[in-house]
């Protein structure tokens, strides 16, 4: 039975079952990379939106706080695999590559496909600490995958969005809703109150710098330092949505490199 004739989240836990993805059908031992889901997502946006540019990146590992070192570029959505061996070929292993989920249209519209860097409980089997996440998303309206990167699980839409306020709003509502409810100590309620008012400014905020004001206060709210407890309750980084905002790019690892010796890959859909 094809994916797509049932609704729902679905993860492929170690892989033990084939990953449909449109065209792709992967074997677990030949999965579907992040850089395929790209592919795909693009080619379905291209054929909805005409030809697009897409921002990649090639970056050398920094310590955190240092100034990063990276190239940025745009490049035609039909050609995503081209940068990996242009900027293999000039820069030298092992500097990794990352495609972007935002892009602009022949009449230089910019959209944005939105992600989250989710929280999940590591300790227990994948297809358990995501059900929870991937339930969420989709009551939500939210469909696409759900990338492991390695130490991270990454949500990428399948659709985009115009860069404007659609589209901190739904951030907004991605730190409304991407909570546990059932928490009830005090200190992860807390964690849920702040992520659901910042959640709730964002969606009021009328302008980019408004909404880059508010993003700015997220990060303060939910410091880098903050380990383990401090950050439950919630099933995504916040400071990954802030980021995002700020920086006005959203990009995942697609490639290998001396820091990353995982292939980021496909382990579920939401449909």
């Amino acid at each position: 039975m094809s994916i797509n004739e049932v609704g729902g989240p679905r993860i492929y836990d170690g892989l033990n079952i084939p990953a449909p993805l449109g065209e792709y059908h992967h074997t677990p031992d030949d999965p579907v990379s992040s850089e395929d889901v790209f592919v795909y997502i693009y080619s379905l946006l291209s054929a909805k939106h005409g030809n697009l540019r897409v921002w990649v990146k090639t970056y050398k590992d920094v310590l955190h706080g240092a100034e990063p070192k990276e190239i940025l570029t745009s490049v035609d959505s039909k050609s995503l695999t081209t940068p990996t061996n242009t900027y293999l070929d000039e820069l030298g292993w092992p500097w990794p590559i990352a495609i972007s989920g935002v892009f602009t249209t022949e009449n230089h519209t910019k959209y944005v496909i939105p992600t989250l860097d989710l929280e999940v409980d590591s300790t227990k089997p994948q297809n358990e600490s995501l059900k929870l996440p991937t339930t969420k998303l989709l009551g939500m309206g939210m469909t696409g995958s759900i990338i492991h990167s390695g130490a991270n699980y990454h949500f990428i839409g399948d659709n985009g969005f115009p860069y404007d306020p659609n589209y901190w709003s739904i951030m907004g509502q991605f730190m409304k809703e991407m909570v546990d409810e059932t928490q009830t100590v005090n200190r992860l309620r807390s964690n849920i109150e702040v992520s659901q008012k910042y959640g709730d400014r964002l969606i009021q905020s009328s302008s980019l710098k408004e909404a880059r004001e508010v993003a700015k206060k997220i990060l303060k709210a939910f410091p880098s330092t903050q380990t383990g407890e401090t950050r439950s309750g919630l099933l995504y980084d916040p400071r990954w949505i802030a980021h995002r905002i700020v920086q006005g790019f959203n990009f995942l690892r697609v490639t290998l490199s001396k820091d990353y010796a995982f292939l980021p890959k496909l382990v579920g859909e939401i449909y």
